[in-house]
C-alpha cells in the first residue's frame, strides 16, 4: 500500500530585493541519501493549503533534494510578488482599477482585484524591467462552512444541500476567471498606462502558452509588438505586427510640409518617397537596429518626449 508523504523544501537564494534573478529549481527523490536520484515534475504534485507538496511513494521513507541552477544563466525574474513590485508601478495600476470600478456593463471591474503576482516586461537598451503587467481577476470565493450542523445533545445532522455546492478543494476555473490586464511603464520612456483590457488573460500568459513554456523572457517593443524569448534571447513566440525595415534616409521627410493642389481639370501632388518596407532578415537584426538605427532612436526620443508631456 502506498503511503503519502508530506514534505516542504526551502531554498534560500541571495539576490537584490528589488529585481532578483531567476534560478531554475529541479526536484529529485531517492530511497536513501546516497541512492539514485530521480527528477520529479513538480507540476504533477498536489499542493496543500499551507503550500506543501503531496507525494505518493512506494517506500515508507523518501528523500528529496532541490537542485538550483545558477541565476546568472537567466538574469531576470519571470514574475514578481505584488509586494515586491515598484511602488509607482503598483500605484498606477491600482488607481486605474479604482477609476474603472464604476464603469458598469458586462466588463465591469466593480469587484475585480489585481492578481497576487505581476509579470515584468523588458525592452532592449533598458536595464531591468521596463514595464509591469498586472492580471485583473475575480475575487477568490469565500470558503464555505461545514455542510453539517451540530446540535446540543443530538447527533450532528446534515444541512440541506445548496443547489450549487462548491468545494474549496475543487473550485471551478470560473471562480478565478480572468477579467483583463493592465500594463504600466516603469520608466519615463513611455506613458504611465500603456495598455489595459477589461477581459481576457495577460499578454504574458498568452505568450507563455504560445511558446509552450513559462521560462521565457517577455520583451515589449513599442508600437504593439511583444515577444517571448528563451534565456539565449532567441524568439519563441510573438504577438502583434512584426516590425518593418526602412532605410534611415526616410528621416529626411520627418516634420516636412508638402502641398498639392487640384481643380476640376487636374491634380498636382508631390511625388511620394521611393521607399519600400521590407521584413527584417532575423530577430537579432531587428534588435540590433532597434538600438543603433537613427530612425528608431529618433522614434524612441519622440515617444519619451510625448510621455513627459502628460
Amino acid at each position: 500500500m502506498k503511503k503519502r508523504l508530506v514534505f516542504v523544501l526551502v531554498a534560500f537564494l541571495t539576490a537584490p530585493a528589488a529585481f532578483c534573478t531567476t534560478s531554475l529549481l529541479r526536484l529529485g527523490r531517492a530511497n536513501s541519501p546516497d541512492g539514485l536520484w530521480q527528477r520529479v515534475p513538480s507540476n504533477t504534485l498536489p499542493i496543500t493549503e499551507e503550500g506543501a507538496f503531496l507525494d505518493t511513494y512506494e517506500s515508507a521513507v523518501g528523500f528529496y533534494r532541490m537542485e538550483i541552477e545558477p541565476g546568472e544563466d537567466w538574469g531576470f525574474p519571470l514574475y514578481m510578488p505584488l509586494e515586491d513590485v515598484p511602488e509607482l508601478g503598483l500605484k498606477i495600476a491600482s488607481e486605474l482599477l479604482d477609476e474603472l470600478r464604476d464603469m458598469g456593463g458586462d466588463n465591469s471591474w466593480e469587484d475585480a482585484v489585481l492578481g497576487s503576482v505581476a509579470f515584468p516586461m523588458y525592452t532592449p537598451g533598458v536595464e531591468g524591467p521596463a514595464y509591469m503587467e498586472f492580471a485583473v481577476l475575480s475575487p477568490p470565493p469565500e470558503r464555505p462552512g461545514s455542510p453539517f450542523e451540530a446540535t446540543r445533545g443530538k447527533s450532528p445532522r446534515p444541512l440541506k444541500a445548496p443547489s450549487a455546492p462548491r468545494s474549496p478543494l475543487a473550485l471551478q476555473c470560473s471562480d478565478f476567471s480572468p477579467r483583463g490586464r493592465i500594463l504600466v511603464s516603469l520608466t519615463e520612456d513611455d506613458i504611465p498606462v500603456v495598455e489595459y483590457s477589461t477581459k481576457g488573460i495577460t499578454r504574458t500568459e498568452c505568450l507563455r502558452k504560445m511558446a509552450k513554456s513559462s521560462a521565457v523572457r517577455i520583451v515589449k517593443i513599442p508600437d504593439g509588438f511583444t515577444v517571448a524569448e528563451n534565456r539565449n534571447g532567441e524568439l519563441l513566440a510573438y504577438f502583434g505586427s512584426p516590425p518593418v525595415y526602412y532605410p534611415d534616409e526616410i528621416m529626411e521627410f520627418c516634420d516636412g510640409e508638402f502641398e498639392g493642389w487640384g481643380d476640376d481639370i487636374k491634380e498636382n501632388h508631390p511625388a511620394a518617397p521611393q521607399f519600400t518596407g521590407q521584413a527584417y532578415k532575423s530577430y537579432d537584426a531587428f534588435k540590433k537596429d532597434l538600438q543603433e538605427s537613427p530612425r528608431l532612436l529618433e522614434a524612441a526620443r519622440r515617444r519619451k518626449h510625448a510621455a513627459g508631456m502628460l
